[in-house]
């Protein structure tokens, strides 16, 4: 079956057991040579949502891209590391980790906003026509998604395939968000830029996890390296691990209508560790209100009127990287931010790009006895 994943247990970021366990998870797929050929340069695509350090749980752990460069360079390879952060990443490749690694390694650290953006025309893509990526991708033969296992607002989870919409440059992930508004339109969106920037291998870095959301929130222990081929196979079993049914994440709804394979745990062959020995049913996903508006796109008028974002004014620095960076414009400061909730498209980038953590989303009375008689309290 070619759609293997395989489960390692790691307890912590210790360099030695996550070398181990990186190379265990990599060697039950095939090895790194099966990836990788010599001379070929590799860039090993993190995930660097935005400057925080790595404790912090947002971002994938030096400690992994650490044990990934030196596999790549056991098989021959050239590694380089890289991504475009939500903002400031010139400062992310800093304070996340990346710097460090690259030299630990003798990689390269390479900053995908410096390059000139490539316009990419995306051949039958079901919502993006064209893209720019990076075109520091392009200099790359091997991509690898050293992808970070968390929940997320808008498409319920992140993990291998979303990885690849950092290889978006700068503002231009902004256009994406408000050409896609809904989880179903971005989901869609981020299979078209997975055609064009397709991971030959992912990673997952499950150690640690972000709870509640992919930005900042609360850090909850996974204590896992997963790996595989087929990027949407690896999501679909690590999401599985946090506790949501395949069927419910709207990739892979968006996948299953593309005919792509990997969706299905029937689709997949589990190596390694059991995938009950790592399952988190505890695990804090997003309201059920929303899990509900993601199956059900007719709830759209509910949601928009029950789940809007608010600030915590105690928690606000007021740095301005939420109006910044908003799709819609939808944010003004004053001087803390006010949102104008007839624009605002619900993408959820303010909260996940909030350094602070100030803010949240607001949950009606309604989305509160959903969630609660949905989940049994």
């Amino acid at each position: 079956m070619k759609n293997a994943v395989s489960i390692v247990k790691c307890r912590d970021y210790d360099q030695e057991k996550v070398d181990a366990a990186v190379s265990e998870a990599v060697e039950l797929i095939g090895g790194m040579k099966k990836f990788v050929g010599k001379g070929d340069r590799v860039l090993l695509k993190t995930n660097l949502l935005m400057p925080k350090p790595p404790s912090a749980g947002v971002t994938t752990h030096p400690a992994v891209m650490i044990a990934a460069a030196k596999l790549v360079k056991g098989a021959g390879g050239k590694p380089a590391i890289g991504d475009s952060s939500m903002w400031q990443t010139r400062r992310s490749l800093e304070l996340c980790g990346v710097n460090e690694a690259a030299k630990k390694t003798g990689a390269e650290a390479w900053n995908l906003d410096d390059s000139r953006p490539k316009k990419v025309r995306i051949k039958n893509g079901a919502r993006l026509k064209e893209i720019f990526i990076s075109g520091r991708v392009f200099d790359a033969d091997v991509v690898v998604s050293l992808c970070k296992l968390k929940a997320h607002e808008l498409t319920l989870f992140t993990g291998a395939v979303k990885n690849m919409f950092g290889t978006v440059q700068g503002r231009y992930k902004a256009q994406v968000h408000k050409g896609s508004p809904g989880p179903r339109e971005f989901s869609e969106a981020l299979l078209d830029i997975y055609s064009v920037v397709t991971p030959r291998l992912s990673i997952m870095d499950g150690v640690m996890s972000v709870q509640g959301s992919a930005g900042v929130g609360l850090t909850r222990k996974m204590n896992v390296i997963m790996a595989g081929a087929n990027a949407l196979a690896l999501d679909t079993v690590a999401a599985k691990a946090i506790g949501y049914s395949p069927g419910e994440l709207p990739v892979n709804a968006a996948a299953r209508k593309r005919g792509l394979d990997g969706t299905r745990m029937s689709e997949i062959e589990v190596r390694g560790a059991p995938l009950s020995s790592v399952t988190d049913r505890r695990f804090q996903k997003p309201p059920y209100l929303m899990r509900m508006f993601m199956a059900m796109p007719q709830l759209n008028p509910i949601v928009g009127a029950e789940y809007k974002p608010k600030v915590t004014r105690s928690k606000c620095v007021r740095c301005g990287i939420c109006a910044k960076h908003c799709p819609e414009e939808a944010i003004a400061l004053d001087p803390y931010p006010v949102f104008d909730y007839d624009r605002c498209i619900q993408c959820f980038c303010c909260r996940e790009g909030c350094r602070e953590g100030a803010i949240k989303f607001r949950e009606s009375l309604l989305s509160r006895v959903v969630s609660g008689a949905m989940s049994g309290w």
